[in-house]
């Protein structure tokens, strides 16, 4: 699987459970976003098992420093986009992009 953008997959050496950390689903929540930074120094240099996955929630809406940009994106992840991918705006386009993790979860 081809990782979105703005993500960080740490894979341990053993088998173990898959957990999502996300920050960052409002671009103007900034701390979560700082959060997942340190997460991801500090769980580089630990033995983990199973996988983690660290992800920048809403990398538009986070870089300018906005709630979001269309929409909701913590407000949409139960919809079914399908369609054309073409006409989906920001956050549903992210949602998809993130939903084949989540999954995993």
């Amino acid at each position: 699987m081809k990782l979105p953008s703005h993500t960080n997959h740490i894979k341990g050496k053993s088998k173990g459970p898959t957990v999502v950390i996300m920050g960052g689903l409002h671009g103007n929540e900034p701390l979560g976003v700082l959060l997942i930074e340190k997460l991801k120094k500090l769980l580089e240099k630990e033995e983990i098992k199973g996988e983690i996955y660290l992800i920048l929630g809403n990398p538009q809406a986070y870089k300018a420093n906005k709630r979001f940009i269309d929409c909701d994106l913590n407000r949409i992840f139960h919809l079914n986009f399908g369609g054309n991918a073409k006409k989906l705006n920001t956050e549903e386009k992210r949602a998809l992009e993130i939903a084949p993790i989540l999954k995993k979860a």
